[in-house]
């Protein structure tokens, strides 16, 4: 396989093309281009997405490295996982990924994105109509970054999440279906969310907007409407922890690589992330599945070939194997 080939990664400029599938019934991703074999699946209503991956690049005759970016996307029904690399950190490179059609100026995508509160979230899901989640842990975090700061408002603050989570701890290890975790929010952390929210309002008028406390009250009010969306049902988490766990293992990694070879590079090491990830997510050893599919690959395989090899498919075999097995000893 030519790793070094574009159109591995990219999708054809003519017609653009969305890069997921958009239906919320089970059904193969049709909209999907064959060209990231990688992320073809079975896919929901709802993207994970976290952009702030900041990697330098080499760019020969400029004199320094480059900064871009790599965007992750993760689908919270099949934790398939997605890495995306773009020079910069705009809305073009979320519209890029949801299908953005210039000639309508409308995106293929129509269901819900689950962020934190970059800026362009924000524009990308207002102006396109998309359903927009938002995250507590990047709420908490602007708490506990104040440090020592106004305790009489951050501790309070920092133990109504804290109670928030301890319930939401209990559900999970109960394994409550969706139903039942949503009748469980809405008994028991709603009321703990106003009690929150309540709090914060009664004390926004004491701390000036562009102190540090100020900004981070600031940031909670503008991101509590999204924080209660995660709170109208039973599939949502309440945080984007899960996106950010998959990103850890590429900043990880560049400590010892420091950046990338050339901007082409990185689509290519986007594409070797995803699979990665990928086989993370299935449960496969990254070293076993490479070894596997490297001995299996013909030497000049069609999209066809590769997509059936992908994590899922290989993670489906594997079981299915297992299965034919036990069937045969019992």
């Amino acid at each position: 396989m030519k790793y070094s080939d574009k159109s591995l990664v990219s999708p054809p400029t003519q017609p653009r093309e969305p890069r997921i599938s958009f239906s919320y019934s089970q059904q193969p991703c049709p909209f999907l281009p064959s060209q990231i074999p990688t992320a073809r699946g079975f896919f929901y209503f709802v993207w994970q997405v976290e952009y702030e991956t900041p990697i330098d690049y080499l760019d020969p005759g400029h004199g320094s490295t480059r900064e871009g970016r790599l965007w992750a996307y993760r689908d919270i029904a099949t934790s398939t996982c997605y890495f995306d690399w773009h020079a910069g950190r705009g809305a073009d490179c979320l519209l890029d990924f949801l299908g953005y059609d210039e000639a309508t100026n409308t995106i293929a995508y129509t269901g819900t994105i689950h962020t934190d509160g970059y800026g362009v979230y924000d524009s990308v899901a207002k102006k396109h109509g998309l359903r927009h989640a938002g995250c507590l842990a990047h709420i908490r975090r602007k708490y506990t970054d104040l440090g020592k700061a106004a305790p009489e408002v951050t501790v309070p603050i920092l133990l109504l999440i804290q109670k928030i989570y301890y319930i939401e701890k209990q559900i999970r290890q109960s394994a409550a279906p969706p139903a039942c975790r949503a009748l469980i929010r809405r008994a028991r952390i709603r009321p703990i969310a106003d009690e929150l929210h309540n709090f914060i309002l009664a004390h926004r008028k004491a701390h000036l907007p562009a102190g540090d406390i100020g900004q981070a009250i600031t940031y909670t009010l503008n991101q509590w409407p999204k924080f209660l969306v995660c709170l109208e049902g039973g599939s949502l988490e309440l945080d984007t922890n899960l996106v950010e766990n998959m990103i850890r293992p590429t900043k990880l990694g560049m400590k010892n690589w420091m950046f990338f070879g050339s901007l082409e590079a990185g689509e290519n090491n986007a594409l070797i992330y995803t699979l990665l990830a990928n086989c993370r997510a299935e449960g496969l050893d990254p070293e076993d599945y490479l070894s596997e599919i490297l001995k299996r690959l013909p030497h000049d395989p069609t999209l066809d070939q590769a997509a059936a090899l992908t994590p899922a498919r290989i993670a489906a075999e594997r079981h299915a194997r297992n299965e034919e097995s036990e069937l045969q000893v019992a």
